[in-house]
């Protein structure tokens, strides 16, 4: 600061007396006036400082005024403000008056407007033909935005990427609610909080563009599947035998989060064996795919899913039975068994992007009366040093932990979430938050390729090649 102010003065005295006269240089003459020049300097500093001060008040008042008058539609007495990019006028003035005797001002908030964004946001960069398909006389009607919107693929109303943009335009509303019309810059200031995103939406730039031609042919697979009364629901426990065997539901969300339900996609049914999914992918993002396929295998067993089977001493995959009382030995061993379950509940959150997860608990206990099964493999696999060995277990809570996931209940909607965030690479596209790792999904949707439809997963790979868990 000090050699900033050195070389102001200096500066100072050279421009006001003139260049000094080199001794030799012919047509070069001594300055008019020597004597009395600094004088004239402190006078003119003394003027100029009045002058700021002036000046810095005026700024003040100024700002004061537009503060008193700004209007809910972002002008200022009747004046639309819009953010400027450079200096405010009152800097150019200063700079374009300034001379280099001035000592130099620390700059206050209001000499940029870029720092004056506060008072209002700056509007996004948004194409204004973008937005013509909403507009009518100068004004977006937010009901074709919504309907665009759905049209496309997207729920708006309870998609969370978009609950900062709704709280926002309710913002603009007196009453908090959604406004029938917004002022473009408005609407472009709303669409802010997820900028990238809404601009991807609105050039169309989906996973699926033409939304339309693909709900269409999915409405029409589903009514011809609608009449097949094959097959019986589960007699394992009463809430399972009464179940509703006409409930047909579908469910679409896609790595953007475009979403199509059609039917009971609402209704709530437990994971049951749909859990040794998330399972795997939470103990193999946790330690590592390496630790779990220590203990576990990685092929098709060729058997039911329930067997008590073992190829090398392990289970054949963490699919089957044998697999997920293995995984769940591997969950998070120095855990109590609350905390193990209420770990992998909020896992199947992030999952679901928190969407319809619940829990049935009479489900549970019924379950807990009718798993002779899952207790002998339980036996089986203890007796076979299958289980953890690095840390110590009680045996009845692994088998137990099995019950409780399976008793989590989910809905075809939270339901595809789940397969659209492992389509994701095990991040939810719907809240961007990371569930798994990717090397733990890509592991994972390789082995539901392959395992995942038990002693049928030959044929449905042949027939579908897509992943898949039957429950």
């Amino acid at each position: 600061k000090q050699w900033y102010q050195r070389r102001v003065r200096d500066s100072t005295v050279v421009m006001t007396t003139g260049a000094p006269t080199v001794p030799g240089r012919a047509g070069k003459k001594e300055p008019e006036k020597k004597e009395g020049s600094g004088e004239e300097v402190r006078e003119e500093k003394r003027e100029e400082s009045a002058e700021v001060r002036e000046e810095k008040r005026a700024d003040e008042e100024k700002k004061e005024e537009m503060n008193d008058g700004e209007k809910k539609d972002g002008s200022v007495d009747g004046v639309e403000r819009k953010p400027s990019v450079g200096a405010s006028p009152s800097v150019v003035g200063n700079l374009s008056r300034a001379s280099f005797g001035r000592q130099p001002r620390r700059r206050s908030s209001g000499d940029f407007s870029m720092s004056c964004h506060s008072e209002v946001a700056e509007v996004p960069d948004i194409d204004d033909a973008l937005l013509l398909n909403f507009m009518e006389d100068n004004e977006i009607i937010i009901s074709k935005f919504i309907h665009y919107l759905h049209s496309i693929g997207l729920v708006p109303l309870s998609d969370p990427r978009f609950k900062n943009i709704i709280n926002k335009m309710k913002s603009y509303n007196k009453e908090g609610v959604m406004p029938e019309t917004m002022a473009p810059d408005d609407f472009k200031r709303c669409l802010g909080s997820n900028l990238v995103f809404c601009q991807q939406a609105l050039y169309g730039n989906l996973i699926i563009p033409e939304w339309k031609n693909f709900t269409d042919h999915l409405t029409e697979c589903f009514n011809s599947c609608k009449e097949c009364a094959e097959g019986k629901v589960e007699a394992l426990t009463p809430q399972l035998r009464n179940v509703n065997p006409d409930a047909w539901g579908l469910s679409v969300t896609t790595v953007d989060g475009q979403r199509f339900n059609i039917g009971n996609s609402g209704s709530p049914f437990p994971l049951l064996d749909l859990a040794r999914v998330i399972s795997y992918c939470m103990v193999a993002s946790d330690e590592s795919c390496e630790y779990v396929h220590k203990y576990i295998g990685k092929e098709p067993s060729g058997g039911e899913a329930e067997a008590l089977s073992l190829k090398g001493g392990r289970p054949h995959n963490p699919l089957l039975m044998t697999g997920g009382v293995t995984l769940n030995s591997l969950m998070k061993p120095k855990l109590c068994f609350s905390e193990r379950f209420e770990y992998f509940s909020t896992v199947v959150q992030a999952f679901a992007g928190n969407d319809n997860i619940g829990f049935n608990n009479s489900l549970s206990l019924a379950l807990k009366d009718h798993s002779n099964r899952l207790y002998a493999v339980g036996h089986f696999l203890k007796t076979n040093s299958c289980l953890n060995k690095d840390e110590n277990f009680i045996l009845d809570e692994i088998t137990e932990l099995d019950i409780h996931f399976s008793s989590i209940e989910a809905s075809c909607q939270s339901a595809s979430v789940i397969a659209a965030t492992l389509a994701n690479g095990g991040i939810c596209p719907l809240t961007g938050e990371k569930a798994a790792l990717p090397d733990a999904v890509r592991n994972c949707l390789s082995l539901m390729n392959c395992c995942g439809v038990n002693d049928y997963s030959g044929e449905f790979m042949f027939e579908v090649g897509l992943p898949a868990k039957s429950n």
